[in-house]
């Protein structure tokens, strides 16, 4: 069985001060679908094309257009 630590993950995040244009640059040009948001060493959501499609990425950060973690799982 393998476990989540075994997968091929890019180690790449925003944090929720970050614009959205920061984000959007590093999504758009490392072909990932997602961002992990940390705030400090605390995972607190994530950030997707899909949830900053409309936004005035100059002036947004990604706190405010974060989405909230539903459930966390342990690497193991």
């Amino acid at each position: 069985m393998n476990t989540l630590r075994q997968l091929p993950i890019l180690p790449i995040w925003v944090n929720p001060q970050h614009l959205v244009s920061t984000a959007e640059h590093i999504l758009v040009g490392h072909g990932v679908k997602a961002l992990g948001v940390l705030d400090g060493n605390r995972l607190v959501g994530t950030i997707s094309l899909l949830e900053i499609a409309n936004v005035d990425s100059a002036h947004a950060t990604v706190g405010e257009h974060l989405r909230a973690l539903g459930r966390v799982l342990e690497a193991s």
